[in-house]
């Protein structure tokens, strides 16, 4: 199954990359309102570029918010375990672990002193880019780390196969603009379930903060023909670390048990999809008995739906996404991709792409 998947995106790529840079003729004339972005090194002044159809205003444009993902990051002095609070780390060990952690990167290595992997595969070990998730093997906490250059920012297609299927359908969306959707869609999560009478005491969410490295390179993304705008440029964290409370599980759900697609896509319709359905997104805690939710990226953000949906199952999302992706990486009109770059997004009506 594996190998058909990665032959069927492979194909798909190959498609993709003869629609997008070689076009129907060579006589052809270029697209002059063909979106762009160029990503450079904040102290840098080489320029790398790419240039589709796909790329929209908003995940370039409208996720990073400096001031929100400052005031979120991990606070100094110690910081308490979940589920024993009178136990604690402090801060500057997990900091100078992380910074431990990048050097190994930085020397390729395949395993870390002070981590264990849980998954990589999105991540490019060669280039040093993509996200990875770890935990940390001492402390109850789990790492998602993001690591990009302007050379891998502008190359969707050497961070596996997720990027390559949000590439379509999120507007260039990647792992590392995802990313910092986790901590802002958590707040709006919590605050939503806070309002039902049921799931208010029954399903929870870990602790999350931000994480940056003590010598902080920043990308500068620059977009032409983006949304409405004809130039606009933004500065984004290079690396950074999602920090999280480890979950210990008594039971997590399954997609064969009905129960538990029955609970996960109800909550999900609840929350508007702002959170991603995948049933491994949920867990039964071991201490709390609550249904935690751990994956809290922005779903209409990563997938680029721009008005409300719901689905009453399974297979009417995943046939929905599929329709989705080949529509947007096929099947769209240039009229259709004009307005995708201009749809304002129903839950911020203040952004726009």
């Amino acid at each position: 199954m594996k190998k058909f998947i990665l032959f069927f995106s492979t194909l798909l790529l190959l498609l993709n990359y003869y629609a997008e840079s070689l076009g129907r003729s060579v006589h052809r004339p270029k697209d002059p309102t063909l979106p762009e972005i160029s990503v450079r090194w904040t102290n840098g002044t080489r320029l790398y570029h790419l240039k589709s159809s796909h790329l929209e205003f908003y995940p370039f444009f409208g996720i990073f918010e400096k001031q929100f993902f400052q005031n979120h990051l991990l606070p100094s002095g110690p910081i308490a375990y979940r589920n024993a609070p009178e136990k604690a780390v402090q801060a500057d060990i997990l900091n100078s672990q992380i910074e431990e952690l990048l050097e190994e990167i930085k020397q390729k290595k395949k395993t870390f002193k002070n981590f264990i992997i849980l998954t990589r595969k999105n991540f490019n070990r060669k280039k040093s880019c993509g996200m990875m998730v770890l935990k940390f093997k001492n402390y109850p906490f789990i790492l998602k780390l993001c690591m990009e250059t302007p050379k891998t920012f502008t190359n969707p297609y050497c961070k596996g196969l997720d990027n390559i299927w949000f590439f379509p359908l999120g507007g260039g969306m990647n792992r590392h603009l995802a990313g910092l959707t986790r901590i802002k869609n958590l707040e709006t999560i919590k605050n939503k379930l806070s309002q039902h009478p049921e799931w208010s005491t029954t399903v929870d969410l870990p602790n999350k903060w931000h994480w940056v490295p003590k010598k902080q390179d920043w990308l500068e993304i620059s977009g032409t023909n983006m949304g409405d705008q004809k130039q606009v440029s933004i500065q984004i964290p290079a690396t950074y670390c999602i920090i999280a409370d480890a979950i210990e599980a008594q039971e997590e759900l399954s997609i064969f048990n009905t129960e538990h697609t029955t609970f996960a896509m109800s909550l999900c319709n609840y929350l508007e999809l702002g959170l991603d359905p995948h049933i491994n997104n949920f867990m039964i805690e071991k201490n709390t008995k609550k249904i935690v939710i751990v994956d809290t990226e922005h779903f209409p953000s990563v997938v680029g739906i721009k008005k409300k949906v719901t689905f009453d199952g399974y297979f009417a999302w995943y046939t929905y996404l599929a329709s989705k992706c080949a529509k947007n990486w096929f099947f769209r009109t240039k009229d259709e991709r004009l307005t995708a770059q201009k749809a304002k997004h129903t839950w911020n009506p203040t952004l726009s792409s």
